[in-house]
């Protein structure tokens, strides 16, 4: 992983901040506040750089702390991004996306949200829920709410960090949570970007598939047994869900599949140092 970043830095000859989270929904990895002081913990005082972005979900926090952190920055994209990711993208000073890079939409939110009851935060988003019967599902409003908390809040985050464009087109209404705009259809919004070719953004990519598996089967948590109506459940093992890193140290969030969370079932984990053979 250090090599190619280093790599990808002589190429652009800036530093490089790798931001990446695997959007499986087994192992998707919505990054948070607690993952902004990593990423102040790598990134040197002064310095400007460059964020390769890959993924998507994460915390409205996440974003507001990089972008203060760092203040003025570039991105290059290689992949769909999608939400808290292209918030950074958006107030970022230069765009540069691969031909195979696409802008999703900015207000999508975490990857799962958590059932809550309704608190003070999202009061004056309680959906009208008209027929929908929540009455196996009390968190339900509490959940929407949240949704719609997220959306009007990236909202005003954007009116106040990034420049004047057409955010309606970069919106789930519009864009879903599964398409995005290419370089070339942004600059219809008011956004510019320039396409990038490089060889070795394409080998950082696949790695990052490969090690975030987002080209693999969701993990099988037991198999059948010998036994009529047994099965024998796997080892636990740590798998990535994301990186934060430079060429030079870096960090990633390993997921325990021995320990899924009760309510979503998405696996938890914590972050630890990236080892040097990585």
């Amino acid at each position: 992983m250090f090599k190619l970043i280093e790599k990808l830095e002589q190429a652009l000859d800036t530093n490089i901040l790798l931001i990446a989270s695997a959007s499986r929904p087994d192992i998707a990895v919505d990054l948070n506040e607690l993952a902004a002081r990593y990423v102040r913990g790598l990134c040197q005082e002064g310095e400007k750089y460059t964020i390769l972005l890959f993924g998507g979900g994460g915390e409205l926090g996440f974003a507001d702390s990089i972008k203060r952190s760092l203040g003025e920055y570039e991105v290059l994209i290689g992949d769909r991004i999608s939400g808290s990711f292209v918030l950074l993208a958006l107030c970022s000073s230069k765009m540069k996306m691969s031909k195979h890079a696409a802008i999703g939409a900015f207000d999508s939110g975490l990857f799962w949200t958590p059932p809550s009851m309704i608190d003070a935060l999202v009061y004056d988003d309680i959906p009208a829920l008209g027929g929908l019967n929540t009455e196996h599902d009390p968190t339900m409003p509490g959940r929407v709410a949240q949704v719609k908390s997220f959306r009007r809040r990236a909202n005003v985050w954007l009116e106040n960090n990034a420049p004047e464009f057409d955010r309606d087109a970069l919106t789930c209404f519009k864009l879903g949570l599964d398409t995005g705009l290419s370089s070339e259809q942004i600059a219809d919004l008011g956004l510019s970007s320039a396409l990038f070719h490089g060889n070795t953004l394409r080998e950082i990519m696949k790695h990052l598939d490969l090690e975030l598996g987002n080209t693999a089967l969701p993990l099988s948590r037991y198999s059948e047994s010998d036994l009529a109506d047994e099965v024998e459940f796997e080892f636990a093992s740590e798998v990535p869900g994301a990186f934060i890193s430079t060429s030079k140290a870096g960090f990633v969030y390993l997921l325990d599949t021995g320990n899924p969370h009760p309510d979503s079932g998405r696996y938890v984990g914590g972050w630890t140092p990236i080892p040097e053979q990585r």
